[in-house]
């Protein structure tokens, strides 16, 4: 019984805040928006390769990988110039 509650209390310990944060993105109805909330609440670009949006994916991919290259594939030119802004 002690094991079992100190695997629990170090797991929560362990816990970042980040991912903490990312479990409100749950809550999001659009999917495309909860996986941009996922992707760049926990820093996983794998998140953002489930966005069917290329132009939302894309400025994901941009945010999480810090890589403005993305950003140059967005074809709306308002979300371009607005993701290239970032950099």
């Amino acid at each position: 019984m002690l094991q079992l509650l100190a695997i629990i209390i170090s797991s929560l310990i362990t816990t970042t805040p980040s991912y903490a944060a990312g479990e409100n993105c749950y809550s999001i109805s659009n999917s495309d928006a909860k996986n941009f909330c996922l992707a760049t609440a926990r820093n996983d670009d794998g998140y953002c390769i489930n966005i069917d949006s290329a132009d939302k994916r894309n400025m994901c991919l941009a945010m999480v990988r810090r890589n403005k290259g993305y950003c140059y594939n967005i074809d709306g030119a308002d979300q371009r110039n607005m993701c290239l802004a970032y950099f």
